[in-house]
């Protein structure tokens, strides 16, 4: 019936197919050949009709009809011919004509998510055979990358991995965490760029065009390999190489959009804002602040801000190929965005050289790669309450204009509002000036020579070299009587970064019947060291940035600094991975690391890994269950380490600026200390985790799932400045190991495929991911961490403890508003209280309000994150939907300045509590706030952060081949994207998505918010 069905829906495609090839074989009779035969399925043993069979390296090509029969014409002039037989579902297959006639094929179904092969530490392995949790972000996901980082093709692609926007000023990095924060320390993942181990800050310097996929390792079987710096995962990053045996294909990619915020911030009118200010006053006894009568200016200060429409562009030219004895492709690149906030002071420009290599003599195997950027960058402070001028347009009087008639900038003061640090954002953000320029390379070569059949042993040195240049300009201005500069200066700053990796391997493959064994050891040296040079001067003689440099100052003496810091490793690993008949799996990792970071005492760690997978459907006793093709339960045991600290902090340093004064003239010595007491015991972080995964594909390769549940606990935190040391000492030790924290959770990845028979593909690929964080232990002496802090005045609000979220939300918890003079007298802990303030909770009911009755009141991590992929393919259209999803947290809204009484508020505010509106969460309006319910910090500063934002939305038509053909060219694809088309959310802020480390993240200042996008572009392939 299935069958039936299938022919009858695909009727009308192939005959038109028919009707086609028939035409062009008539048309091409005289100059070509022509090749029949039937395609059928193996497996089933029945025609496949609708099978596309194309002249390979040409555009003519037929298709199967109903009974799998096609006929397809060869030109004559083409030497050695070779069709390609192709449908989605099976597996395409190359048939070399010669001097046949007639070819007949049988297809096979292909389950291209289990022999799909996959980059791990230090080779390459088929899915199918994985015992590891490793996901695949392919070019299909990249390709829709249109920002300059790349860490967002990982956001909801991949299960188990947060990513979170630290803002949205171009250039701008992005959190990045897999599989919960495991330490207060840096908790980023390990990239590895074409073999190089780099941080995330490299990840500027490449292109998302030049990537050719990205596997994330997320458990320690997977990611024990990469040892000491394998603790919070590993993201290997494999650039685009040629193709052995091919023809020369030169591509163009470009595309040129506009940006503009997504959102605003709801602040108050004129209007409303004369109004509230004036009611707060009054409730406090005194009289209005203003006169309710004048006519006053409405500024916008959001608006005026933003840059409308600003521009963003990409162009990359790549040539890839190769012949029998090797392979080569290179590119050229240039991308410019330009930030929505602050017209020139916030961009980011660069251009890309890639070119990369294979050559292969016989059994010996040459590589090299290399990548150079220039990049340039403008920037302003993404996330301040002081600085950066988001924080001061949300918090700016409407009332005061940008300019006043006079051309001089319009000021609170001139109104008689006292605002301290918030200043005219516009005329704060005209004298930002700093610049960056950085000059940055990476790349290696590589040797691999085959010793004996199976034996390989490979060479590889890599590294990068990057030269950073800074400059900042202050100009002479006056804003108000406090924000000014009355003499001018610049700074000016020279960093070189060196990294280089040497590393051997020996790999050895061996098959004894049904047993498949692969032995592979090998070592690494790792080196990378830094030298910065730092200097100042005021008084210039020109007073424009252009012309800021340190040389055009009158100042004879300026400040100058420099320093140097050096880092190495030494490693040695090894693997054995097995499989009896692909069937069952096992595989061993050891990885013994030594790094300078730690005395003689720990020098050197030691990270196993086991590893081991059953494919159940390989088994004769399994019941036959026609939807089921595979299925691989997996488990794996591992640890892997950390050493994200600082150089030499096991001993201890001596530190300048201490200064005293000696003998009767009480002359000024410099003199030095040493900086903090030796810990040599300090001992390496460890992540220790446990991980079960099931594998299936079904309906002949139509669906594909994989489910992981993970148990990850971190240890010997690496601490700074914490413990319980006497003061008798007279110093702090620099690093402890000092507590542990465990995730779990759960992983969920599925995907669906399906080629209807009316042309249309249809593709959905949806990822879920959980995460529970919990601190297990802290060094005894201390109950808790501290971070970071909330509004002005507010003090910590982020807090880790044993039993509690790494990084919580702290502080007082409420429950609604005075309304009834009796609540008033319930409450003792409260005595300035009135109605309509805040009721806070007196946790321990002592009557007194203090630290003591804070708890925790919300997260920033969220429990639950999905992602959402959908592509659809009609003939020569496409449409392709990215959707992400996070809930379960809550942000901290530190927008408003609740200390100075006389800011903007949000337009909540107009809800606030008053004797005719008892029904709200809104506290009046006071500008004594002597409850303090606008400054204490509380759950009122919470908001929901679950959002559902549809991050990408790319619609593209693809030429067709006559019109190529007559173009010259091989293929073509127009498409117009939209990013941050639609963002569904509760969150009242600028940005839904804010970033940070563990002890500091999800707290809004005012964050530079993420840019709504309109993006139209062109691909074309020669």
């Amino acid at each position: 019936m299935k069958e039936q069905l299938l022919k009858t829906l695909t009727c009308a495609r192939f005959a038109l197919l028919m009707v086609f090839s028939t035409l062009a074989i008539a048309e091409l009779s005289a100059q070509s050949r022509t090749i029949s035969g039937t395609v059928a399925d193996r497996k089933a043993n029945e025609p496949l009709p609708g099978v596309t069979i194309l002249v390979k390296g040409t555009s003519s090509g037929a298709a199967t009809d109903l009974d799998g029969n096609y006929i397809v014409s060869i030109p004559a002039e083409l030497e050695n011919p070779v069709l390609v037989y192709s449908f989605i579902g099976f597996a395409t297959v190359e048939e070399v004509v010669g001097s046949r006639a007639t070819i007949n094929v049988n297809l096979e179904i292909d389950l291209k998510s289990l022999d799909e092969v996959i980059v791990v530490g230090y080779g390459t392995q088929k899915k199918s055979l994985l015992t590891g949790s490793i996901s695949k972000i392919g070019d299909e996901i990249l390709e829709n990358v249109k920002t300059v980082r790349v860490e967002q093709a990982l956001q909801g692609a991949a299960p188990g991995v947060m990513v979170m926007s630290n803002s949205g000023q171009p250039g701008d990095g992005w959190t990045v965490n897999i599989r919960g924060f495991g330490t207060p320390g840096g908790a980023e993942p390990l990239y590895i760029i074409d073999g190089l181990p780099l941080s995330g800050a490299a990840l500027d310097i490449l292109n998302p065009n030049d990537i050719q996929s990205m596997e994330v390792l997320k458990d320690a079987a997977a990611a024990a390999i990469y040892g000491s710096r394998g603790s919070n995962g590993v993201v290997i990053i494999t650039t685009k190489t040629g193709k052995k045996n091919s023809q020369p294909v030169i591509t163009y990619q470009g595309f040129y959009g506009v940006q503009n915020p997504w959102h605003r911030q709801d602040v108050l009118n004129s209007d409303q804002y004369v109004r509230v200010i004036n009611e707060s006053y009054v409730n406090d006894g005194k009289s209005p602040f203003f006169n309710a009568n004048e006519v006053l200016p409405n500024t916008d200060w959001q608006d005026a801000m933003y840059y409308k429409n600003a521009p963003k562009q990409s162009h990359h030219v790549g040539i890839t190929g190769g012949n029998e004895f090797g392979s080569f492709s290179s590119s050229l690149s240039y991308f410019e965005q330009d930030g929505i906030i602050a017209k020139g002071k916030s961009n980011f420009e660069r251009v890309n050289l890639r070119i990369n290599g294979t050559r292969k003599v016989q059994r010996l195997e040459l590589g090299a790669n290399i990548n150079v950027a220039h990049i340039k960058t403008k920037g302003i402070s993404t996330n301040s309450q002081y600085s950066g001028g988001i924080n001061q347009a949300i918090n700016m009087p409407p009332i005061i204009p940008i300019n006043n008639p006079d051309g001089s900038w319009g000021i609170p003061e001139d109104f008689g509002l006292s605002m301290q640090e918030i200043v005219n954002p516009v005329a704060l953000l005209s004298y930002a000036n700093t610049e960056s320029g950085t000059f940055k390379g990476i790349g290696g070569v590589n040797a691999s020579l085959e010793i004996l059949e199976g034996l390989v042993f490979k060479t590889a040195y890599s590294g990068e070299v990057a030269n950073v240049k800074n400059r900042s300009f202050t100009p002479v201005f006056r804003i108000n009587a406090t924000n000014k500069n009355e003499i001018n200066s610049v700074s000016q700053s020279s960093d070189l970064y060196v990294k280089g990796n040497w590393e051997n391997t020996l790999t050895y493959k061996k098959s004894f019947g049904s047993n498949n064994l692969t032995f592979l050891v090998g070592t690494t040296r790792f080196r990378e060291y830094s030298e910065s040079l730092w200097g100042s001067k005021d008084s210039l003689i020109f007073d424009t940035f252009d012309k800021a440099y340190i040389n055009n100052s009158l100042q004879v003496q300026g400040d100058v600094a420099g320093s140097f810091w050096e880092h190495t490793l030494q490693s040695y690993f090894g693997r054995i991975h097995y499989d009896y008949d692909e069937k069952y799996l096992a595989e061993v990792v050891l990885r013994r690391d030594g790094s300078s970071r730690f005395g003689k005492n720990n020098r050197y760690g030691y990270f196993p890994a086991v590893s081991v997978g059953w494919v159940f459907t390989e088994e004769s006793f399994m019941p036959n269950l026609p939807f089921l093709d595979f299925g691989k339960v997996r488990g794996s045991w591992g640890q892997n380490g950390n050493e994200n600290i600082g150089d030499f902090k096991f001993t201890s340093l001596i530190s300048q600026g201490h200064y005293y004064n000696f003998g009767g003239d009480q002359t000024l010595y410099n003199g030095i200390q040493p900086a903090f007491i030796a810990n040599p015991d300090l001992r390496w972080e460890a992540s220790e985790q446990l991980d079960i995964g099931l594998d299936l594909s079904l309906f002949e390769g139509k669906v594909s799932a994989t489910f992981d549940y993970y148990q990850k606990t971190n240890k010997d935190w690496l601490l700074s400045g914490t413990g319980n040391y006497p003061r008798v000492l007279g110093n702090l030790v620099a690093e402890i190991n000092a507590g542990a924290v465990k995730n779990t959770g759960y992983e969920f990845e599925l995907n669906y495929q399906e080629n209807f028979a009316n042309d249309l593909n249809v593709n959905v690929g949806l990822t879920a991911s959980t995460n529970k964080n919990e601190v297990t232990e802290i060094i005894e002496g201390t109950d808790h961490l501290l971070g970071a802090t909330g509004g002005h005045g507010q003090g910590t609000i982020v807090r880790g403890t044993v039993g509690m979220p790494l990084g919580y939300f702290w502080g007082y918890k409420t429950r609604g508003i005075f309304n009834h003079p009796a609540e008033l007298a319930k409450a003792p802990h409260q005595p300035s209280a009135q109605l309509g303030d805040l009721i806070f909770v007196d946790t321990n009911q002592d009557g007194t309000l203090n630290d003591l009755d804070k708890q925790k009141i919300g997260t920033p991590y969220p429990k639950l994150m999905m992602g959402l992929n959908l592509s659809f393919d009609y003939k020569n259209f496409d449409l392709s939907m990215f959707w992400y999803s996070a809930m379960g947290h809550q942000i901290w809204n530190a927008t408003r300045r609740a200390d100075l009484i006389v800011s903007n508020y949000p337009t909540t505010v107009l809800d606030r509590w008053t004797e005719n509106n008892t029904n709200t969460d809104v506290p009046r309006v006071t500008s004594a706030d002597l409850n303090r319910s606008w400054r204490n910090p509380s759950d009122f500063y919470l908001e929901d952060a679950d959002y559902l934002r549809l991050k990408n939305i790319t619609l593209g038509y693809t030429l067709p081949s006559k019109l190529t053909e007559k173009l010259k060219i091989s293929s073509a694809r127009l498409y117009v994207t939209s990013e941050n088309l639609l963002t569904l959310t509760k969150y009242s802020g600028m940005e839904v998505e804010v970033g940070g480390d563990a002890l500091g993240m999800g707290i809004d200042y005012g964050v530079y918010p993420q840019a709504k996008s309109f993006v139209t572009g062109v691909n074309i392939t020669f």
